[in-house]
């Protein structure tokens, strides 16, 4: 491995465990919730709140990379690197709610 992908490896981890914390903190607390393009598209405040921290982690660690998102999108360039980011806030196992 090299030092790069281990840097990569690493900042995944840390991002990781930070959202996870992030979302287990959110747990009791009300959460917004909103439909994306139908009922049972879910997203929440939690959602939003955990991509933006693990999408910021990486543009201030890598910003020649490229980032692809559930709720923000695509960033519309080229990279050598592109992370797919999709922070898991429960919803996918709650459909009707």
């Amino acid at each position: 491995m090299s030092a790069q992908d281990k840097e990569m490896l690493d900042l995944a981890v840390e991002l990781a465990k930070a959202a996870g914390a992030l979302q287990r903190d959110a747990f009791a607390e009300d959460v917004s919730i909103s439909e994306k393009s139908t009922e049972i598209d879910l997203v929440t405040d939690i959602d939003h709140r955990s991509e933006e921290l693990l999408l910021s982690g990486i543009k201030e660690r890598f910003p020649d990379h490229v980032l692809m998102a559930e709720e923000s999108g695509a960033e519309d360039r080229d990279g050598e690197f592109r992370w797919i980011v999709d922070p898991l806030d429960g919803t996918e196992l709650c459909p009707g709610i």
